[in-house]
């Protein structure tokens, strides 16, 4: 059996976060390896932890997003693996994540979404 997919989850939303974590808790496909709740917290968690997967809430502080998150990793040598998974409750955005080429779940994330996207990054 493969080891499971390592996340890093990013949403400044402490109940959304608790919920995306019981819920990546009920595969033995993945395991949370740290929480972000800012922008600057992401890019330093992930550039240290370096996981395959980060889950990010498409709106973050400041007015940043996670497009513009996935796009500063982009443009880093240690995050440029990291396959990037936006949420959010707005369908039309699912649109601008996967025109790049990254994941997208609707919120609130269930355990077949999230199944979905750790296949694709698997594969990836």
């Amino acid at each position: 059996m493969a080891a499971p997919t390592r996340i890093v989850l990013v949403d400044p939303d402490g109940r959304r976060r608790a919920h995306t974590r019981r819920t990546i808790s009920t595969t033995s496909a993945a395991v949370t390896i740290g929480e972000a709740v800012t922008y600057e917290e992401a890019l330093a968690m992930l550039g240290s932890t370096e996981p395959e997967c980060a889950i990010v809430q498409h709106s973050l502080d400041g007015g940043l997003t996670g497009l513009d998150l996935l796009h500063a990793l982009r443009t880093t040598e240690v995050t440029r693996t990291t396959h990037v998974v936006g949420t959010s409750r707005y369908p039309r955005v699912a649109a601008s994540y996967r025109r790049i080429g990254a994941g997208f779940i609707h919120e609130p994330i269930d355990p077949v979404s999230l199944s979905r996207e750790l296949q694709r990054v698997r594969r990836a």
